[in-house]
């Protein structure tokens, strides 16, 4: 009797065990669900969380900002304006001064501004850089956006450069 009630209890110990171990991958299942989410939150909230995060809310298109030049841009707060569907901004880069102009991609773009521009395909869109005038220029082409890069400092090389960070 005495091995009996010592095998019950054996019995009911590695039951025990097994109804634990049964229970440990629903945890580490629930346990790696919030990691998961707890990252996409940090991942998007960063993203979304940029100098014009503010007015992204208020414009009626994607704004683009060069976020891969951080250690290189510096914006001037001051200079952000947003007004009939244009949304501006200046800063320097590398030294030297940039204004962006963003506005709604129009319907009826004149790709002739652009026919001998150097064109490169970027993450985001094409970019054309040109002179316009007697001023470096850059052309981002978005699906819904039309950002247009100028500075009176920088050469055609500096813009292109510039351009790519976004």
């Amino acid at each position: 009797m005495l091995m009996d009630a010592g095998l019950k209890e054996l019995i009911i110990a590695q039951k025990k065990r097994g109804y634990q171990k049964k229970w440990l991958p629903i945890v580490v299942v629930i346990l790696l669900a919030a990691i998961t989410v707890a990252v996409v939150i940090i991942v998007y909230t960063q993203k979304n969380s940029g100098p014009l995060s503010k007015y992204a809310s208020q414009i009626g298109f994607p704004l683009y900002y060069p976020s891969r030049a951080k250690n290189f841009f510096q914006l001037n707060k001051q200079s952000v304006t947003s007004q009939a569907g244009l949304f501006t901004y200046t800063g320097n880069y590398r030294a030297a001064s940039m204004t962006v102009a963003e506005q709604p991609m129009p319907s009826q773009f004149d790709y002739n501004i652009i026919s001998s521009a150097k064109e490169i395909t970027a993450k985001i869109g094409k970019i054309y850089t040109t002179d316009l005038g007697d001023r470096p220029t850059g052309i981002i082409i978005t699906d819904r956006t039309l950002v247009t890069i100028s500075s009176p400092t920088a050469d055609i090389n500096v813009i292109e450069q510039f351009a790519q960070e976004f």
